[in-house]
C-alpha cells in the first residue's frame, strides 16, 4: 500500500459518538477510495453529577500493543494490498470503529481542510440537509486528506 496513493491516514483524529455526546473518542483516521475507516483508540467519557463530575479514560490495545501504534505500523506492512487491510479492518471489528462503504453506504462527501479546522461530512441523500461528521480535527493530515479524496466521484466540494 501506497501513501497518498492507495490509502490516507490522520493519525489523530476525533470522532463524534450519536448516542453519548459527553464522550470524546480519539481515533485513527484510514481512508481508501472505498472505505471510511474510524477506529479509536482512546475514550474519555465526562458524566456530569450532582456533586461532583467523573471521567473514565479507557485505551484501546490490540495483542497488547497500543492500538494506535499498531494500525501505523500495519497500513506500513510490506507487500500489504488495500483489500487485505479493508478485509482485516472489516473482520476485526475493533471497539466502536466506524466505517463507511464510500460507494454503497453514501450518496456524497465532503472534506473540510481550511484555517477554521477539518472533518469529513457525509450524506446519504440528494438533499442539501442531511450531512453528517464522520471524523473531525485531523490537524497535520487535513490537506492531505483533502487532496486524497479530490477524484473520487461522490467527492463535492461544497
Amino acid at each position: 500500500m501506497n501513501l497518498g496513493q492507495d490509502y490516507i491516514v490522520a493519525e489523530q483524529a476525533n470522532m463524534i459518538d450519536m448516542s453519548n455526546i459527553t464522550n470524546q473518542i480519539k481515533c485513527v483516521f484510514v481512508g481508501t477510495k472505498n472505505y471510511f475507516f474510524a477506529i479509536p483508540y482512546n475514550m474519555v467519557d465526562f458524566r456530569p453529577g450532582y456533586k461532583t463530575n467523573t471521567t473514565e479514560t479507557t485505551d484501546m490495545y490490540y495483542e497488547g500493543m497500543p492500538l494506535q501504534e499498531f494500525l501505523l505500523e500495519k497500513v506500513k506492512e510490506p507487500g500489504l494490498k488495500v483489500e487485505d487491510f479493508e478485509k482485516f479492518v472489516i473482520a476485526e471489528e475493533f471497539n466502536d470503529i466506524q466505517m463507511i462503504n464510500i460507494n454503497e453506504d453514501i450518496n456524497r462527501f465532503k472534506v473540510q481542510a481550511n484555517f477554521w479546522g477539518s472533518g469529513i461530512m457525509y450524506n446519504k441523500t440528494e438533499r442539501k440537509v442531511g450531512w453528517k461528521p464522520f471524523v473531525l480535527r485531523y490537524k497535520k493530515e487535513k490537506q492531505a486528506v483533502k487532496d486524497f479524496y479530490k477524484t473520487h466521484p461522490k467527492y463535492v466540494e461544497k
